[in-house]
């Protein structure tokens, strides 16, 4: 009968830590703030996770803004289409603006080494 207990202990201590491992993604916690969710019954596990998630997010900044990203390309514009017109101008502007982009060009067309 012990052994039985013993193997049902380890059950329960397994499933409330799966539990916890999914509250803490679930919420977005760190581990070490996954170790402190506390409450006797997975709804105030739940509440508790709820709290320290709360407060945790509450005092730093988000990794991900909801705001435009500050580099790369962004969801929510419609992409520049880019062309090879539009970048021989750019780099014609950049040369009179003397950004040293020169582009040499062979009257014949043909390339030599």
């Amino acid at each position: 009968m012990a052994r039985i207990a013993e193997l049902e202990q380890e059950q329960d201590d397994k499933a409330r830590q799966e539990f916890t491992s999914y509250l803490a993604h679930k919420y977005n916690l760190p581990p070490a703030l996954a170790a402190r969710i506390t409450g006797a019954t997975d709804e105030e596990r739940e509440v508790d996770a709820k709290a320290l998630a709360q407060a945790y997010h509450d005092g730093r900044p988000s990794a991900f803004p909801r705001s435009r990203p500050g580099g790369g390309l962004s969801p929510y514009e419609k992409p520049r289409t880019a062309t090879w017109a539009r970048a021989f101008e750019r780099a014609r502007e950049g040369q009179r603006r003397g950004s040293g982009v020169t582009f040499i060009t062979n009257p014949t067309g043909r390339y030599e080494s």
